[in-house]
Formats: structure tokens, C-alpha cells, sequence
């Protein structure tokens, strides 16, 4: 069995890249993320993948907190 997510939910990811003025299109391509996957219904992304999306945003993102700026998004 693989370990997934929704792939609608991780627009909330795209908007919090893109409120520190990164193109989160980077990030998706670079880790297989299909950003299209995300406009259509019931469509999954392998939840490997979104940890490395967040351990990449981690490493690029220069704020200690970005992970709060999910609140906003």
C-alpha cells in the first residue's frame, strides 16, 4: 500500500512559496510534482514526495518560521 495525499491540499504549499516570492513551480518539477495534479479532483501525490517538498522549501525559504505561514494561505 503507498502513503498519499490529496493533491488539491498542496496548493496551500504553492501559495505559501509563492508569498516569499519563489516560484514554487521549481520545487514541485524538481521533486515529480505534476502542479496540474492539483486542479483535478481526487488526484494524489505520494506523501515521500511531499515530505522532500517541505525539506526543500526548508532549505531554501530563510525564516525559521515559514512553517506558521500556513495559516495565511
Amino acid at each position: 500500500m503507498y502513503h498519499t495525499k490529496l493533491a488539491s491540499v498542496q496548493l496551500v504549499l504553492w501559495r505559501m512559496i509563492e508569498k516569499y516570492h519563489v516560484d514554487p513551480e521549481v520545487f514541485f518539477r524538481q521533486l515529480h510534482l505534476n502542479p496540474e495534479l492539483m486542479h483535478q479532483l481526487g488526484e494524489r501525490y505520494s506523501l515521500q514526495q511531499i515530505q522532500q517538498l517541505w525539506e526543500e522549501m526548508r532549505s531554501r525559504i530563510n525564516d525559521s518560521c515559514f512553517r506558521i505561514t500556513t495559516a495565511t494561505c
